[in-house]
């Protein structure tokens, strides 16, 4: 139905635009999205937001390195 609204505004001159609301510098203000309990897209963003922000928290809390990176084994003093 929109698809059919928008061909035929194309055939006979430029289609209309929706009014899109802007922000105080003339772009366009995202829309922001209500998350769905029963969208499984939405359930798996929502506990990988979680994990991470856990494991951030746990990093910058108990980092016993200085550069946040793990050490690796010295593979160069095993013998061959």
């Amino acid at each position: 139905e929109i698809l059919g609204q928008l061909m035929s505004e194309m055939k006979n001159g430029r289609p209309k635009l929706r009014p899109v609301q802007r922000s105080p510098g003339g772009n366009p203000v995202k829309r922001t999205r209500i998350p769905s309990k029963a969208d499984p897209a939405d359930i798996l963003t929502e506990v990988l937001r979680r994990r991470y922000s856990l494991t951030q928290m746990s990093d910058t809390n108990g980092s016993d390195t200085s550069s946040g990176v793990a050490s690796s084994p010295d593979w160069r003093s095993c013998s061959a």
